[in-house]
């Protein structure tokens, strides 16, 4: 088997779209564990219970995961698996990634599958915990789905927008849509989205690449500039370095981008010159022991 036929794989999309059927359907092929619960650990467990790399988080996390559903379901033995979280694990990534691998170690499978609508909102969390990870996002018809969670009252608005219940429901089917589809595109390739500057707000710059995004003021460059206004109204690509839990946004950097770009062109700079050439260049300060000189882009 090839590595991407061994991968993890996540089922995601808006509640009410057929996830559950298209995760069964994934089980009754043969080659995964029947784990008929949903984890919860990037969208419940890392928010109620912290930072795993914390001993004390991890005995608490396995005191309540004991009596829960998720555990009874897995079919493990609660004294190996409490011992090997408290060895191992160091993130809600190691946490899922040990039980479901035990799992599929225990029925004999070589790789595992989960579902959860809820974990579409931290596919590049995922993605960076457990960088293997594959993900099917189930889109159904939005007028569907909209009727659908209206009708199951799965959407709760606002006390000022409870005459739209039905339209809340449908910006919730279209904000999920849109995340999944930002966030693949962000996997995809180099793993780099473009964004368009909306404002400048505090702290940085808020971007759109599909769905709000927030781009701190210390990623924009390698020397934070001072003026943020110049960049409003422009497109530029990005990368996705983290949601941010608290405020339910995500975050970006474009300084990555330009220092790995710089990166490469000092490799190839360094690559192609030797002692005694003579290569054009910009000064770019002087002082009392020298100047500084930009040989395109590197100092």
């Amino acid at each position: 088997m090839h590595a991407r036929d061994k991968a993890p794989v996540f089922v995601v999309g808006s509640a009410r779209s057929g996830n559950t059927m298209l995760y069964h359907m994934l089980l009754s092929s043969g080659h995964f564990p029947a784990y008929r619960a949903e984890p919860v650990v990037f969208d419940l467990i890392l928010p109620r219970f912290g930072d795993l790399r914390s001993a004390a988080a991890r005995r608490k996390l396995m005191r309540y995961w004991l009596r829960s559903r998720q555990f009874r379901r897995s079919g493990l033995d609660a004294g190996q698996i409490t011992e090997k979280v408290m060895a191992s694990v160091r993130s809600g990534g190691d946490f899922l990634r040990l039980v479901m691998g035990e799992m599929a170690q225990a029925g004999g499978y070589e790789r595992w599958a989960v579902w959860g609508p809820d974990n579409l909102l931290y596919m590049p969390e995922i993605k960076r915990q457990i960088p293997e990870a594959l993900f099917i996002h189930v889109i159904r018809d939005g007028r569907d789905v909209a009727l659908a969670l209206n009708r199951r009252g799965f959407i709760r608005p606002f006390a000022w927008d409870q005459n739209y219940q039905l339209m809340v429901s449908a910006l919730h089917w279209m904000w999920k849509v849109r995340s999944g589809r930002c966030y693949a595109q962000g996997f995809a390739g180099d793993g780099l989205i473009k964004g368009k500057v909306k404002s400048v707000v505090k702290g940085g710059l808020m971007v759109n690449i599909g769905v709000e995004a927030f781009l701190p003021a210390s990623q924009i460059d390698i020397i934070p500039p001072k003026d943020l206004q110049q960049f409003v109204g422009n497109t530029y690509d990005f990368k996705i370095v983290k949601i941010n839990d608290d405020r339910k946004n995500v975050v970006l950097s474009r300084r990555e981008l330009i220092e790995q770009e710089r990166s490469e062109k000092r490799q190839k700079f360094l690559e192609g010159v030797k002692v005694g050439d003579f290569v054009k260049g910009n000064v770019k300060n002087l002082t009392d022991f020298g100047a500084f000189i930009d040989l395109d882009g590197m100092d």
